[in-house]
């Protein structure tokens, strides 16, 4: 949980799928969106996007002005996500 008013009370999911991390959007108010490389792309759940999250990654949560930035550095062993 990451307290920040511009972030919806169930905002996005990371979730194990075989040796993948899978990222969803929650139907946000805000917006989900993934950095890679230089390039944003946005996660849509009306369209049931999903992201196959990779080290390096930037994941980005809620108001395009002031937005939450996770940075992804591992993606841990098993059971960890």
């Amino acid at each position: 949980m990451l307290p920040d008013g511009h972030l919806s009370g169930e905002h996005a999911q990371l979730s194990r799928e075989g040796g993948a991390v899978v990222l969803r959007d929650l139907r946000s108010t805000n917006g989900t969106a993934v950095d890679r490389g230089g390039q944003r792309f946005a996660i849509d759940a009306t369209s049931q996007q999903e992201w196959v999250v990779a080290v390096g990654d930037e994941l980005v949560l809620g108001d395009a002005l002031a937005p939450v930035r996770l940075r992804v550095v591992s993606l841990g062993g098993p059971g960890v996500v």
